[in-house]
């Protein structure tokens, strides 16, 4: 799995925005995939950002966010997502 991602998972379980272990059923953290349960759930993707520096090897990747709520839950998913965002 992508350091990367491991590294945005690992911020936002210390930030108490998620949890990566199985067992709870409430904002799970993906890194890579999204499965079909629980219905409420942090998804992490890593994406190719803009071209590194020359001869600093530097790189900017890029990351998507999707968080997924249960029905009609749409409230909860924005103050998720802001708490992600912040």
């Amino acid at each position: 799995m992508s350091v990367f991602l491991d590294d945005i998972a690992a911020a936002l379980v210390a930030a108490g925005v998620g949890h990566t272990t199985t067992g709870s059923s409430d904002w799970m953290i993906y890194r890579g995939h999204l499965q079909a349960q629980p219905d409420r759930a942090i998804a992490l993707f890593e994406y190719p950002g803009p071209a590194p520096e020359e001869g600093l090897s530097i790189d900017y990747p890029s990351l998507q966010v999707q968080v997924r709520g249960k029905l009609d839950d749409y409230e909860a998913v924005r103050v998720k997502f802001k708490a992600i965002f912040d």
